[in-house]
């Protein structure tokens, strides 16, 4: 399958000229491809993650824990929970 990146672009600075103060979250479960979440997190995008995997894609790509990620996967494994908090 195909990537265009610059689709991604175009979708991202779509959503934040309309939505000037709203911060999009990419849901890293839709397509957990490694270039699409690192052209979103150089754009600037936070990311909705549902497990440590999604998460450690997210940091790998130089998110920051603490401000870029959101754990909002209502089932969470113990041991995510715990990658999680670190």
């Amino acid at each position: 399958m195909a990537i265009d990146l610059g689709v991604v672009e175009r979708q991202y600075h779509k959503f934040t000229t309309h939505m000037p103060r709203v911060r999009p979250f990419y849901a890293v479960k839709a397509n957990p491809d490694t270039e699409i979440i690192q052209t979103l997190q150089r754009l600037g995008a936070g990311f909705d993650c549902a497990s440590a995997n999604e998460i450690d894609l997210a940091l790998t790509a130089g998110a920051d824990s603490n401000e870029d990620i959101i754990f909002a996967n209502c089932c969470k494994f113990p041991g995510d929970v715990t990658f999680a908090e670190h």
